[in-house]
């Protein structure tokens, strides 16, 4: 399924991947660009995402056959994905996107719709030696092993996603992820929520129990593990 090409530089391989969709938009699902140094990645809300030399930074195509308000739950598949493939060792899902180590952010994931495809962006950070949760993969060729280690992971989840949905997948998210409980915060505009974590819904959503005891469905928004 995977095509993999790697570059020395780039701004961003979001960027370059959409501009070759948008050269070519018959461009088949499986591309996937990987750079050894990139120079202006971005993550949600269009924050800058800082990656050294020896960091993984990579971006794929897909086309998925499910219903497009489905493809925000791809995210998450893409968490297990990664996760998965760590040292285990204090490292946490964090809804929707984001892998921590302890409390500390080590890898993000970022999904853009474009056209028919989603473009799908990870960067880890594999040279930050506080960082033990991808240990084994801080040698010379680790960002490309890991790549592709999470390839292979990822594959299999997709492929039970495109054909189940995330509902399948759910219950191996939440056993990756921070525990029902937790104490969270949520942060919508202006407006911050202070809660706990309840579950997340076969769509994705967090469902989130306010300090009234309400559940309230949280689609959007910058989420804290413990209270701010």
């Amino acid at each position: 399924m995977w095509k993999i090409s790697v570059l020395e530089t780039l701004d961003s391989t979001q960027r370059y991947m959409r501009e070759c969709l948008e050269r070519d938009s018959d461009i088949p699902q499986g591309m996937v660009v990987r750079t050894e140094m990139q120079t202006g990645g971005y993550g949600r809300y269009g924050r800058a995402w800082q990656s050294a030399l020896g960091d993984l930074a990579f971006s794929f195509l897909l086309k998925p056959e499910r219903a497009l308000r489905e493809w925000g739950t791809l995210s998450l598949v893409v968490g297990i994905a990664l996760r998965r493939c760590g040292d285990g060792t204090g490292m946490v899902l964090k809804w929707p996107n984001d892998v921590l180590s302890g409390s500390r952010k080590c890898a993000g994931i970022l999904c853009e719709v474009e056209q028919d495809s989603v473009i799908i962006g990870i960067g880890v950070n594999l040279t930050d030696k506080d960082n033990a949760a991808f240990s084994k993969f801080e040698t010379e060729q680790g960002a490309h092993a890991l790549m592709t280690q999470f390839l292979h992971e990822f594959d299999g989840l997709y492929r039970a996603w495109q054909h189940n949905g995330f509902a399948a997948l759910k219950a191996d998210w939440l056993a990756l992820a921070h525990p029902r409980g937790a104490a969270l915060s949520v942060k919508q505009g202006d407006q911050v929520l202070h809660g706990t974590f309840e579950d997340i819904g076969d769509d994705g959503a967090l469902l989130f129990k306010d300090e009234k005891g309400a559940i309230k469905t949280i689609t959007a928004g910058e989420l804290t593990i413990g209270s701010v």
